[in-house]
């Protein structure tokens, strides 16, 4: 199982967007570990549409923070120790939130592990297995142990909570193809930096293609892991302006700032992609985000 680790940071607003991830063709776990931001799907799913693969069963456990999830005209607002799956990845809109916010949130293939029992089954994890989640998700985002065992846990947490129907084990193991690992390093290195506006050469550069052979390279790989996005162009655009709108929703956030951070030329960069999206000016994103959540309690 290969693991993925992409990390943004705005230093001066004491602020990260975090994700650790386990790929497998069938699955994938994150370990999400954001700061000082709030995360607003309902917004952001303005700018883009989902791509990956949208049939996929969801489950997140809330360990840190506050989070709602809407899915099939419903808001569900979470604390700390709640679970809840979902029958479709592709009727999830999340906000994540809080100077600290952790979660692990798995997707699968229908009929892989046991499905949800509702299309949307929500519960309280128990107390003596709450310590079991937090060090799943310290294995995710740390990449330590055994990445089988900590998934085959994780499923185990959905059952025990009774979010998901019972299914027998199944065996987690494949091969990864040729450059897999390769190109998964690769990309978590640029988009890690997107404050040093990384461009198709330089990732091209770090696995020795061609432009052309990049995009197919990039654009297989999103499919093959279901990430949501398509070639690199998609990948890096919708990371930097997604990111660049959350930041925004940081106190003390400024376009000029955020944008450096991102990777944008300019302010004005920065605010002309945000438009050309359908979302709100930099300086009215965290208001909008603030009159989501209003609305959705």
């Amino acid at each position: 199982m290969i693991r993925s680790f992409r990390r943004v940071e705005a230093p001066r607003l004491r602020a990260r967007l975090s994700n650790a991830a386990l790929l497998h063709t069938k699955l994938r776990l994150h370990a999400v570990d954001n700061a000082n931001v709030v995360n607003e799907d309902l917004l952001l799913q303005r700018g883009f549409a989902r791509a990956g693969r949208l049939g996929r069963r969801s489950m997140t456990i809330l360990l840190e923070g506050v989070a709602r999830l809407t899915a099939f005209g419903e808001h569900h607002w979470l604390a700390p120790g709640d679970v809840i799956a979902v029958e479709s990845r592709n009727a999830i809109q999340m906000r994540q939130a809080g100077a600290r916010y952790a979660s692990l949130a798995l997707e699968w293939e229908p009929g892989f592990f046991g499905d949800p029992k509702r299309p949307v089954a929500r519960s309280k994890i128990a107390a003596r297995d709450l310590a079991r989640a937090r060090a799943a998700w310290q294995s995710v985002r740390d990449g330590a142990g055994d990445g089988e065992a900590v998934v085959a846990a994780v499923v185990d947490l959905g059952y025990a909570a009774g979010v998901c129907e019972r299914r027998p084990a199944v065996d987690l193991r494949e091969e990864a193809p040729p450059r897999a690992a390769e190109i998964t390093e690769a990309l978590d290195v640029v988009l890690s930096r997107l404050a040093d506006q990384p461009m198709m050469a330089d990732l091209g550069d770090r696995l020795g293609v061609s432009a052309r052979q990049l995009n197919r390279l990039v654009r297989e790989y999103n499919e093959r892991y279901a990430f949501n996005a398509r070639g690199w162009i998609d990948t890096r655009n919708r990371r930097r302006l997604l990111f660049g709108a959350t930041f925004m929703t940081a106190p003390g956030a400024t376009a000029a700032y955020v944008a450096r951070v991102v990777g944008y030329r300019s302010p004005t960069a920065f605010a002309r992609a945000l438009r050309r999206a359908g979302l709100p000016a930099p300086s009215d994103v965290a208001d909008e985000v603030a009159r989501i959540g209003a609305s959705t309690r």
